[in-house]
């Protein structure tokens, strides 16, 4: 509510309880379109969080799609949008499979390991056999597939492991 002639500073001056009224009026509409913003910011992230649920879920079956960081971006989206969808995706069994152990900072478990081997073994055979006229290809995807072997189990507890039998 603008006086007309009078506004900003000298509008308190002038008319003091309007200045007022105008500043309390002000700020309830400010709380109103943070609360209506926080709102939207909180279904955004429940949809993503239910997009991330539905291809993790969905990469869980197929070997070609990760089920991972769709996942973690479920986790993410829930834990900010809403406290019961977060209890919900922290108890499914998807989440226990696939998360549970990263979050608590052990690693991937050699199940896990081994599935991703396994897979990536035979995409990449796949890839070996078409590539028969090419072998500079071939040698590429060989180091490849040999950097896998040799990092995928590398997480440092075995090696630690290993040094304190030996003592």
């Amino acid at each position: 509510m603008v006086i007309k002639g009078f506004s900003g500073p000298r509008m308190i001056f002038v008319h003091p309880v309007t200045a007022i009224r105008h500043v309390v009026e002000t700020k309830k509409e400010k709380k109103r379109l943070e609360h209506k913003f926080m709102n939207i910011k909180k279904i955004l992230y429940m949809i993503l969080g239910c997009v991330g649920v539905g291809l993790g879920a969905v990469g869980a079956v197929l070997p070609l799609l990760p089920a991972f960081p769709f996942l973690m971006l479920a986790a993410f989206c829930f834990a900010r949008s809403s406290e019961k969808l977060n209890n919900w995706f922290i108890h499914t069994k998807l989440y226990k499979n696939n998360l549970e152990s990263f979050v608590k900072g052990q690693g991937m478990t050699w199940r896990t390991k081994i599935k991703i081997m396994v897979t990536v073994t035979v995409l990449m055979s796949i890839g070996f056999i078409m590539m028969d006229q090419v072998p500079v290809g071939r040698i590429v995807l060989g180091c490849v597939w040999l950097f896998h072997i040799r990092n995928i189990g590398d997480t440092g507890a075995c090696r630690n492991l290993l040094q304190r039998e030996a003592f």
